[in-house]
């Protein structure tokens, strides 16, 4: 785990069992090929801000971002996601409502 963290890489914990050989399986298809690298995210209008960048994003993981609107009055909240795919850059945005 240690070393995973310093080199931004993936740890998983393979128990000793009978399923040992699909645990080790699960792992290789989930960081063999990563969907997506060198992400950023942006919440303009958020503040307090958890982590918003990450190297890699595998299938089956997840991001999560957490913090605050600053202007709680917004009705509308923009994020923008800014990645590198396998072969290109990609820009993902979407609004949500934030007021019924």
């Amino acid at each position: 785990t240690k070393m995973s963290l310093e080199n931004s890489g993936v740890a998983r914990r393979i128990y000793e069992d009978s399923d040992a050989d699909l645990q080790l399986q699960g792992f290789y298809e989930e960081v063999a090929v990563p969907l997506l690298t060198d992400i950023q995210l942006k919440y303009p209008g958020g503040t307090n801000l958890t982590k918003t960048s990450f190297s890699l994003y595998f299938n089956g993981s997840e991001i999560v971002v957490s913090g605050q609107i600053t202007d709680n009055s917004v009705e509308s909240f923009t994020t923008e996601v800014i990645a590198v795919s396998k072969d290109s850059n990609v820009t993902y945005q979407d609004t949500i409502m934030t007021r019924d």
